[in-house]
């Protein structure tokens, strides 16, 4: 997985394939990610989070995705890039 200053690297630097998780246990339903980021992150009845689909993200996504991972309270978002194992 990598942080937010990482992912905000990979991005700058082109890399593609880039995603983000979010760790169930670490989610505490704040909600911050899905009004970033809608069209990645749904919440479910209860308040929580997960990502919708498993495309990489585009460029129009970039900076919004780097200020879901660090505006995250409870830090349960993650990316992970293309070159990592799952």
């Amino acid at each position: 997985m990598v942080d937010s200053a990482r992912l905000n690297r990979c991005l700058r630097d082109g890399s593609s394939g880039v995603r983000l998780h979010v760790d169930p246990t670490k989610c505490d339903g704040y909600g911050v990610c899905a009004e970033i980021l809608p069209e990645v992150f749904k919440l479910d009845e209860w308040g929580y989070a997960s990502v919708e689909g498993d495309a990489p993200l585009d460029a129009a996504m970039e900076e919004r995705a780097v200020r879901a991972v660090a505006e995250c309270p409870a830090k349960a978002i993650a990316a992970q890039d293309s070159e990592e194992e799952s």
